[in-house]
């Protein structure tokens, strides 16, 4: 069952990770990263051939920021282009090529010119786009994504990302009261907005095949079980629901809390303002509070800058799991200290 408190926080981040300001992040950090991989395709030498890998790479991520171009304004005037399927793979398949392709395990990137301003510019776009949940996936039987464990579980993120960014308010805002909205998992969303799924008994949740019909009895029942909000979108499939990766996915009721008319009158709410600014007071994770060290040859843990600790001094970027240098100082092995996610000037 979900606390007061943790419906507060689920309501604050659905609301976020659905917001202009947070797709605008995403959209301007993947641009940035597709700047960057065009300024080094243009400027390579010997120049690459019209049909190169990395060529077509390029034509990818440049689809990628079609996405963006095209939904950003329409989120903006409250239309949720951005988020269906239509939009959302454009963007989700290059990030995700985007990815693959800056393994630097798999791929090489030494012919990159300003490889070190790709490696950031991909990293903020790591950074956000584990933000966003909000999405018209195509398969209409999968459960909804946003799910209690992922929320609070931070062992389901990766090593790299700033927590920070959850950057919950000292006052966390009221959920308002559920409306009578409802509607069935399989049953198409009536308007976009915040949903709270709801089943009559707990013993569902050991069976993946269960007619709502039996659920619910027409007066509301004592013994209503609730679970982690979702974003659902106008239009799509009310989706199953599973309170965790292991947990079985089931049928519910979806009762609206919230509905999405934001942008509509042609402003952005002043709470977006707080929404990416940095949270120093927040504890960051044990990665962040301790010193990461490691030995030439080994497999960078956290993508970043890290600096030689015996005999020559020097700073580099290192992306996660690319192999760190050698420098040959005669001390043995060179010794990798992180630095952190920008490079030290003193």
């Amino acid at each position: 069952m979900m606390t007061e408190d943790d419906r507060k926080r689920v309501f604050w981040l659905l609301r976020k990770y659905s917001s202009y300001t947070a797709w605008k992040a995403l959209g301007d950090a993947f641009q940035a990263f597709t700047d960057g991989w065009e300024y080094a395709v243009n400027h390579v030498h010997p120049p690459l051939d019209s049909d190169d890998f990395w060529v077509e790479a390029l034509k990818s991520f440049w689809k990628g920021c079609e996405g963006f171009d095209r939904g950003l304004p329409l989120l903006k005037q409250g239309d949720r282009y951005i988020f269906r399927n239509k939009a959302n793979w454009l963007i989700k398949h290059q990030i995700k090529y985007a990815y693959r392709l800056m393994d630097p395990v798999e791929y090489v990137h030494d012919w990159m010119v300003n490889k070190e301003e790709i490696y950031n510019a991909h990293l903020q776009v790591e950074e956000y786009k584990r933000l966003f949940y909000i999405a018209e996936n195509p398969d209409k039987t999968l459960p909804a994504t946003f799910k209690a464990k992922t929320v609070f579980f931070t062992d389901t993120w990766p090593r790299h990302l700033d927590y920070s960014q959850f950057n919950f308010p000292s006052q966390l805002p009221d959920v308002p009261e559920p409306t009578k909205t409802i509607v069935d998992s399989g049953k198409e969303v009536s308007v976009d907005g915040i949903w709270e799924p709801e089943w009559l008994d707990p013993s569902i949740k050991q069976s993946r095949v269960v007619k709502l019909c039996s659920l619910f009895v027409p007066s509301e029942p004592d013994a209503l079980q609730k679970g982690c909000m979702n974003y659902l979108i106008a239009g799509t499939t009310a989706p199953l629901y599973r309170d965790g990766t292991d947990e079985p996915a089931i049928p519910v009721r979806w009762r609206l809390i919230w509905q999405d008319t934001r942008y509509l009158d042609g402003t952005i709410p002043d709470e977006e303002k707080e929404y990416l600014e940095s949270a120093p007071e927040r504890q960051r994770d044990e990665l962040d509070s301790s010193v990461l060290r490691a030995t030439a040859g080994e497999e960078c843990p956290r993508a970043g800058y890290w600096q030689s600790q015996d005999g020559k001094t020097e700073t580099r970027f290192y992306m996660e799991r690319e192999s760190f240098a050698d420098l040959d100082s005669g001390y043995g092995l060179t010794i990798w200290q992180y630095v952190g996610k920008s490079r030290r000037t003193e």
